[in-house]
């Protein structure tokens, strides 16, 4: 068992701080920050925790971005380690950290790592405090703070799987970080809760019928469409700013006032299906009545969450959309949320400018038609203020 280690405030500067890089005989180098790497090491070493973990779990809760606190399609998370509001109550408490600061790059993955630290502490004690293995599951399901079992279980095995294919994936700002593959001897002994399934009728609710589960958000954050699948007309691209078992929960919790049709893991490429197609979701402010909502795991700010099995999936999704809906397939009806929310609601930016709009159109046309034409570029105005019947989520 690992002892508490509260950080001094002294040691806590120190960690901040950027280093100065000097050799003999030269002038001294311009301040240089810690990376992302030596962040994640220095954390790890601190908390007796394992490096690779931490930079997997960082990954899936914010795709290595800060995260938007404006953005509601996901649950309420700070920083880079996805902290939820009782997670940072608790890092406060072991780490002695500022409340203030928690939100910063720094001072977030060192009170990720003492939270990790503690869990392992309460659940795995005889977890090694260097290397991953099965022993940490329970940890990492505790981690994912998450009401329904099945989706804390599910975001481990997402973590569990990166940490076994490795990663090389940039942040928001270009920095390189690295987690090499290994593999585990025991995942198969672990206590895994899966995913409910629908039977009978209740799985035939109009939708994708590739999509992995259908699983409906609350009641209260969706209504009918007045025509049903007849008000369909566009498909509309979010990205959640969060992770992936985030946005389902969300959307399944009658307080958030927000939902999307579908939500995919960018992992795998994985789909839930959260609102039926003859239903209004409520995704993109006075633009529901017509629009179907695709969130995408990820940070809009990061180019490494458009993972190709994510993107694949998700052209696939809105190819089977256009023509399940005769939606034409161009830029005025396949649309990003930053491009039509109205100046009256919340600023959006996702995609973001990092989504490779060219490609996935050509994606969506091969999947649609089976040919790939060149669809002419459109330049989009200022978004107006939406339809006003379409009420403001």
């Amino acid at each position: 068992m690992s002892p508490v280690r509260l950080v001094p405030a002294l040691a806590l500067a120190l960690i901040a701080c950027p280093q100065v890089i000097e050799e003999p005989g030269t002038e001294p180098a311009e301040e240089q920050p810690l990376s992302a790497t030596q962040l994640f090491d220095g954390a790890a070493e601190q908390w007796a925790v394992p490096a690779d973990l931490l930079a997997a779990i960082a990954w899936h809760e914010s795709s290595f971005a800060p995260g938007d606190h404006e953005h509601t399609e996901s649950r309420p998370a700070v920083g880079w380690m996805g902290l939820s509001p009782e997670r940072v109550a608790l890092a406060v408490q072991l780490s002695g950290i500022e409340i203030e600061r928690i939100e910063d790059r720094t001072p977030n993955i060192y009170a990720g790592a003492s939270v990790l630290d503690a869990l392992r502490d309460e659940l795995a004690p005889n977890a090694p405090e260097a290397t991953v293995t099965a022993a940490w599951w329970p940890v990492v399901v505790a981690w994912a703070d998450q009401e329904e079992e099945w989706l804390a279980h599910d975001f481990a095995a997402d973590v569990f799987r990166t940490l076994q294919l490795g990663l090389d994936a940039t942040t928001e700002g270009g920095e390189s970080v690295s987690i090499r593959a290994r593999r585990f001897q025991d995942l198969d002994s672990v206590a895994f809760s899966f995913a409910p399934y629908e039977t009978g009728e209740e799985r035939f609710g109009p939708g994708y019928p590739l999509a992995s589960r259908r699983l409906l958000a609350h009641w209260s954050n969706f209504d009918s469409r007045a025509n049903g699948i007849g008000d369909i007309e566009r498909v509309v691209l979010h990205t959640t700013e969060g992770s992936y078992a985030g946005a389902v929960s969300w959307f399944r919790d009658s307080s958030s006032d927000v939902s999307s049709h579908y939500v995919i893991r960018k992992s795998d490429g994985e789909i839930t299906r959260m609102v039926d197609d003859d239903d209004r979701a409520w995704h993109a402010c006075r633009n529901n009545t017509d629009t179907v909502g695709i969130e995408h795991e990820g940070a809009s700010s990061n180019p490494s969450t458009w993972t190709p099995a994510m993107l694949d999936a998700s052209a696939r999704l809105t190819a089977w959309l256009v023509n399940e809906y005769s939606i034409p397939i161009d830029r005025q009806h396949i649309v990003g949320h930053g491009e039509i929310q109205p100046s009256n609601c919340s600023g959006r930016s996702d995609p973001g400018a990092h989504f490779p709009w060219d490609d996935y159109m050509v994606a969506v046309t091969t999947y649609a038609t089976g040919s790939a034409p060149v669809t002419p570029e459109i330049t989009f105005t200022e978004p107006t203020g939406g339809d006003d019947t379409d009420p403001v989520h």
